[in-house]
């Protein structure tokens, strides 16, 4: 289809969804006509989906606006805040692909979005966006965020405004940001700044455009959320920050005696906007280039007359019952419709297939199904991604943690990805779950904090809420209820205590706090902060896992007596295991295993995932086929933890009597007792049973335990270790009952 077909047929369509507030009056021969087109909230999507429904991908954008730009008169292309968070290809380039489409498609003027704050910190900001600028080839426009320390203090971060002269009429843009923003970005990333009230700071650019630059036109860019129920001029955007924006603005301009603002490009939404809201003509671009946004100008006679419009290259369906209707664009020909542009698509393709491989190699293999087709997958996958941070501090960094907390607007879709068991997990998938840059953080909190968080802001099942993993959280109403009562948190089945401190974990965007969307998290002390980002933090996780183990303890045969001729099996079985010989007494043995994993880490020069283990290897005893097969259990667990050591000559001797010293050994050993030693083998277990009352002073230890003091002493060993005990029942105490017993305390 020719470039004018396709504008002709996105016009009719958007006449058709009666988008339009009516067709503009017949040009003065003196008019000047000018044609703003943009897009907003684009998020880094340049990959295409294949779903009519889904994001058209950077080079059917450009194409599409090169289409509309070339067959319009005096046309301006902008674009919305958020332009680079949120796609894999993006962040991986530091955003240059992005740069390189807003260059292609000619954008001259850009928004700041809270998320573009997320790509730099109080030393890189200004390098970061001089750097975009430079490569897009556009301006970014903000007018209220300021320096607040240093040289530049109370100074503006960006330009405020930009001017363009057209057939001699004077275009004036400016940019704002919702100051609620601030709260909504890592303190990390916005350290220094702050963002003043946006209606004040856009009277002054106002008057200044209107009194000094001599503006005819004004075109407001603000990033303030708003919500529109359907993109129609029929339909009111609802009382919220954008709409009091702008009626806050009119009635400054009002009071000062200046003419306000002539059209409102806004951002900052998931939907798309098409109204008038205090007079003022207003559009906003669906999110990730799915829809673009015009403003058509014309001045004429000193009036100025604005027709806002939307250009779908999606389609935008909407719920109606049980049925969806289709509000923009069609199944059939929305797609098909769009121009590919084709310069731009050779650049697309040279950073995605420099991408593909690191982002769709496979980094480890999921150990569960997640997903989130409904409210209970959704929460699945958000516990699996919190779990891989627990892990990441617990077993990577090596700092013992009881939970990890994160706030869900951090835990981004993954539809409609499902992931099995067993299947591959790819930095693609780790980066569509966690596309915003924040660190990881530990910090000690105490059980009623603890409880006092959860209560007053956890929303299992809804977005705008907390996460967290290793606690099991019972609430009054049910597992999804937002803001319930909390009626249990447990600890590895035990209730926590309010006194108790406890080590947790969380991301930057809580700890910086206090009070980041209601989750307060200044309740923390000694905190310390993660040089990794999330994202990077899962890819270790499931990376060191990859080189796991499929588990920390192996039995053995008497026969074997080297390491080295352990079986010691890797959890994955493409990974390669080396073990360091040793030789093997009998009972527990700690041996040193070193596993490469199958699979590498993209962010090391030697990427390589080497992790080394401390394995269990547990020898049988020489007699260990006359063991009862009713005490084999316990033996085998008795030893694995260095109760159970065998006699000199490597035997259980299961049918041996069990002597005093005997019994002093295995009760300090399964106490985990420090002792003092000197003196006869058993003297220091001995002198300690005794101290504890688990043995009466005088008992002669060769001799063989009678029944009623193994009785007593089982008794006072399960209060010591926390166990519970009921006589054996025995009238002979052999070391078989002693294992059965001992075990049946223990474990």
């Amino acid at each position: 289809m020719k470039k004018r077909a396709l504008l002709s047929f996105l016009l009719a369509l958007t006449l058709l969804c009666s988008l339009w507030s009516g067709v503009p009056a017949a040009r003065a021969a003196d008019s000047t006509e000018i044609n703003i087109f943009g897009i907003g909230d684009f998020g880094g999507k340049l990959d295409p989906m294949d779903s009519p429904t889904g994001d058209p991908g950077g080079a059917k954008i450009v194409g599409a606006m090169k289409a509309l730009t070339g067959s319009s008169a005096n046309a301006i292309v902008v674009a919305g805040g958020t332009s680079y968070t949120g796609a894999a290809i993006s962040k991986l380039n530091h955003g240059t692909p992005v740069n390189e489409m807003y260059k292609a498609m000619g954008v001259e003027y850009v928004n700041i979005g809270n998320h573009d704050f997320d790509w730099s910190d109080i030393d890189t900001r200004e390098t970061c966006f001089a750097t975009w600028q430079n490569e897009g080839g556009f301006s970014f426009l903000n007018a209220n965020v300021y320096y607040t320390d240093g040289a530049k203090a109370g100074q503006r971060l960006f330009t405020p405004y930009a001017v363009k002269e057209i057939a001699g009429v004077r275009v004036g843009f400016f940019g704002v940001i919702d100051p609620g923003n601030y709260g909504a970005i890592s303190a990390l990333n916005v350290k220094g700044l702050e963002f003043r009230p946006a209606a004040a700071e856009s009277l002054e650019v106002v008057k200044t455009l209107r009194n000094e630059e001599k503006c005819d036109v004004i075109v407001a860019m603000p990033h303030i959320a708003s919500a529109q129920a359907m993109p129609d001029l029929s339909v009111p955007v609802g009382e919220g920050a954008l709409t009091q924006y702008i009626t806050e603005l009119n009635a400054a301009c009002k009071s000062e005696g200046v003419k306000g603002i002539d059209a409102a490009f806004a951002s900052q939404c998931e939907t798309a906007h098409l109204a008038v809201v205090d007079g003022v003509p207003l559009v906003k671009a669906k999110n990730f280039g799915q829809i673009i946004a015009q403003l058509n100008i014309v001045v004429a006679d000193g009036s100025v007359t604005v027709t806002p419009s939307l250009h779908p290259l999606t389609q935008i369906v909407v719920k109606d019952g049980e049925n969806e209707v289709s509000v923009l664009g069609s199944t059939e020909t929305t797609r098909e419709e769009t121009p590919e542009d084709t310069e731009f698509k050779a650049v697309y393709d040279r950073y995605n297939d420099i991408a593909m491989k690191v982002l769709d190699d496979p980094r480890g293999i999921s150990d569960t199904d997640f997903s989130e087709a409904d409210a209970a997958s959704k929460f699945a996958y958000q516990k699996w991604y919190l779990r891989q941070n627990w892990y990441y501090v617990n077993y990577v960094a090596g700092e013992p943690i009881v939970a990890y907390f994160q706030n869900c607007g951090g835990i981004r879709h993954i539809a409609p990805t499902e992931v099995k068991k067993g299947d591959p997990i790819s930095l693609r998938l780790i980066q569509m779950m966690a596309p915003f840059d924040n660190y990881v953080v530990t910090m000690n909190m105490t059980g009623k904090d603890i409880k006092t968080i959860l209560s007053g802001v956890s929303s299992y099942g809804t977005y705008n809420s907390l996460r967290q993993y290793g606690l099991d959280v019972t609430y009054a109403s049910g597992e999804y209820e937002e803001n319930a009562e909390v009626v249990s948190v447990k600890l590895n089945g035990k209730e926590i205590e309010d006194d108790a401190t406890y080590r947790i974990g969380c991301n930057t965007f809580l700890s910086d706090g206090p009070g980041k969307d209601n989750m307060d998290f200044s309740a923390g002390t000694d905190v310390k902060k993660y040089d990794i980002i999330n994202s990077n933090a899962v890819l270790e996780a499931i990376l060191h896992q990859s080189a796991g183990l499929k588990s920390d303890t192996v039995f053995v045969d008497y026969g074997t007596t080297n390491s080295k001729d352990a079986a010691i099996a890797p959890a994955n079985e493409d990974a390669a295991v080396t073990v360091a010989a040793s030789g093997l007494s009998v009972g527990a043995n700690a041996v040193t295993v070193e596993v490469v994993a199958p699979y590498t880490d993209p962010n090391r020069t030697d990427g390589t995932v080497k992790v080394t283990h401390t394995v269990n290897v547990v020898r049988g005893f020489a007699d260990q086929a006359s063991i009862p097969a009713g005490a084999l259990d316990a033996v085998k667990a008795l030893s694995a933890n260095g109760i159970f050591v065998g006699n000199g000559r490597g035997e259980f001797a299961p049918n041996a009597l069990l002597t005093y010293n005997e019994l002093a050994v295995l009760a300090a050993r399964a106490a985990g007792a420090k002792l003092v030693p000197g003196g006869h083998w058993a003297a220091p277990a001995m002198n300690w049973c005794v101290e504890q009352g688990v043995l009466a002073a005088g008992a002669d230890g060769s001799a063989a335990v009678s029944a009623a003091d193994f009785d007593a002493a089982m008794t006072k060993l399960a209060a010591i270790a926390g166990g519970s005990y009921a006589s054996a029942g025995a009238k002979q105490i052999t070391r078989s009952v002693a294992a059965e017993v001992l075990a049946g305390i223990l474990y």
